[in-house]
């Protein structure tokens, strides 16, 4: 993208005759009619272009917005998963760990229980 394209694509002779109405009056009746705009005309239309451009920046803002919550509301419920999951696979491997030390303590208590009543 030149600089070339950049300043043909813009319409110069509106920013002209937009920038005319800031003349006094006396300068502005030595111009062509096309630079010849009514004062209120030009307030209307950077009005109108202001009021559009604040509506297009606002409606973006709204959308990033969304996007930003629905992205950050996608990881905690990544996170919270995996969290969840590992809290699971601690879980499952205590459970193992009990089950295997009860069956290692059992012959132990057996033991002592037979010892208890043969001492008896």
């Amino acid at each position: 993208l030149s600089i070339a394209m950049v300043c043909s694509f813009i319409q110069w002779r509106s920013m002209v005759a937009t920038f005319t109405t800031c003349l006094p009056s006396s300068k502005r009746d030595q111009l062509p009619p096309q630079y010849n705009i009514a004062r209120m005309d030009v307030f209307i239309m950077l009005f109108v272009t202001a009021a559009c451009l604040i509506v297009d920046v606002a409606t973006l803002l709204m959308f990033v917005m969304g996007l930003s919550i629905f992205a950050f509301t996608v990881v905690a419920v990544c996170l919270a998963r995996r969290k969840e999951k590992k809290l699971i696979e601690n879980a499952e491997g205590a459970d193992e760990e009990f089950a295997a030390y009860d069956q290692t303590d059992a012959p132990m208590m057996d033991q002592g229980d037979e010892e208890g009543q043969s001492s008896a």
